[in-house]
């Protein structure tokens, strides 16, 4: 009987059932592919560091200023410093360039896979963007110039004070350029490529920069439509060229043009050490009133001329 027993009873080696899934395989599924850690996290990850740092060093940067006493250049009512703009800029490159390095540690990449080779760096096509910016910008104006809505005025500043602003704008266009590309088009676009590829990746993220500029003072919708297709034509330069160096170049030298050269009202704010004492005067459709030319009809025409000579001269796609 025993062994009849013994025989009904299935070996050890024979009893088999689903399989148990564990918390910690659930867990890695969900936060890992085939490829590594998911887009979607990874993005998060570095949304919380960018975030995270530029909280810190912004509320560090004013508690500093305050037990200092440091006013960030003298300003009217409605206005904005240059040097506000610089420092801001800075601790945008700053918390960037943290978020990416913590990324590449992760990733076990280096910073410079992100679109930002070293061999690149502020060379060939850095300075030709530099010069599609000054042409874009100087572009808009002339136009609304040629239709009798701008005047350029007389010199706002000279001697000393021209040196002085002439360099703190060239740095403040730098950086800003170099900030805003890194923050949006280096890390998140780099990461989002790899899962839907490089036009929805840029779309998407052409929205997000658009909609960064909801809170800027005097912003309208016509502004916002040329900030987009600002966006599109930054990316549409990454995407022929391969890097981010000429974006960075177009970025920095538009906003030289338009708030220091020609003294423009930048998405509705108006900063000191302006070149000019110019003055935009006429229908809000041709002069972009208080949000400045980007508003101006006249920017439409200019951004799709632009896009479309850009087009023809960088036909090779490297991305």
């Amino acid at each position: 009987m025993k062994n009849e027993k013994k025989a009904l009873m299935p070996h050890n080696s024979e009893v088999t059932g689903p399989p148990v899934a564990t918390s910690s395989s659930y867990f890695r599924k969900i936060l890992f592919g085939s490829h590594g850690m998911r887009a979607g996290w990874r993005l998060l990850i570095y949304s919380v560091f960018l975030i995270s740092c530029l909280a810190l060093s912004v509320k560090g940067t004013g508690a500093l200023l305050k037990a200092l006493h440091w006013r960030l250049g003298n300003h009217p009512p409605g206005a904005e410093s240059v040097e506000s703009l610089l420092i801001g800029q800075c601790l945008i490159l700053v918390s960037a360039l943290v978020a990416m390095a913590a990324m590449a540690k992760i990733e076990k990449r280096s910073l410079t896979d992100y679109w930002i080779p070293k061999k690149g760096a502020f060379g060939r096509n850095f300075w030709e963007g530099v010069g599609w910016g000054l042409a874009v910008s100087g572009g808009i104006v002339l136009l609304i110039w040629l239709n009798h809505g701008y005047s350029f005025g007389s010199f706002a500043i000279s001697g000393p004070q021209l040196v002085r602003y002439s360099l703190l704008w060239a740095a403040a266009a730098l950086i800003n350029g170099l900030a805003e590309n890194l923050a949006i088009l280096g890390y998140p676009l780099f990461t989002l490529t790899s899962v839907v590829r490089f036009w929805p990746a840029a779309l998407l993220l052409t929205g997000i920069f658009t909609a960064g500029h909801f809170a800027n003072a005097g912003e309208n919708k016509l502004g916002l439509i040329s900030i987009f297709l600002q966006g599109f034509f930054l990316c549409l330069t990454i995407c022929r060229t391969g890097d981010l160096w000429f974006s960075v170049g177009l970025h920095a030298g538009g906003i030289f043009a338009e708030d220091f050269l020609l003294s423009a009202p930048d998405s509705g704010t108006i900063y000191t050490g302006r070149l000019l004492n110019s003055s935009f005067h006429g229908p809000l459709w041709l002069t972009g009133g208080p949000v400045g030319p980007e508003a101006s009809v006249m920017a439409f025409l200019v951004l799709a001329l632009a896009l479309i000579v850009f087009d023809r001269i960088h036909r090779e796609r490297r991305l």
